[in-house]
């Protein structure tokens, strides 16, 4: 095994903000993509090998930016997007090299919990 490099990356021009969620890409482990929520933005980072093969490599990508503090995020089962979760759920999809919203809805969670019975309804209308 060779020897183990860090990068720090600095999301915040001043500092203020912090990272509420990581998430790897399940395309590319490791290897690929990164995505880091911070406030409202999701920050993209990719491991571009072809400058080096530490991990001293890593450029930030995109910002993807919303309306709402986000608590977290994940990529898709296949890569090609990323849900956001807080008071507005997002779906971002990456077509070629830019990323737009899919979906949104906003106000779940101020749904669920003001609304416990609406959520049942919603439940057994299911079944």
């Amino acid at each position: 095994m060779g020897p183990i490099f860090r990068q720090v990356i600095e999301l915040s021009t001043d500092g203020s903000a912090a990272v509420s969620s990581v998430s790897w890409s399940p395309a590319t482990h490791s290897v690929g993509d990164l995505a880091a929520s911070l406030d409202n933005c999701i920050v993209l980072f990719s491991h571009n090998s072809y400058i080096s093969d530490g991990s001293f490599c890593w450029s930030q990508t995109a910002v993807l930016s919303q309306s709402t503090k986000m608590e977290a995020i994940k990529w898709t089962d296949i890569g090609d997007g990323i849900i956001s979760g807080s008071v507005e759920v997002v779906l971002w999809r990456k077509e070629d090299r830019s990323w737009e919203i899919a979906w949104k809805l906003q106000n779940y969670l101020k749904l669920w919990f003001l609304q416990p019975a609406l959520l049942k309804d919603l439940q057994q209308q299911q079944l």
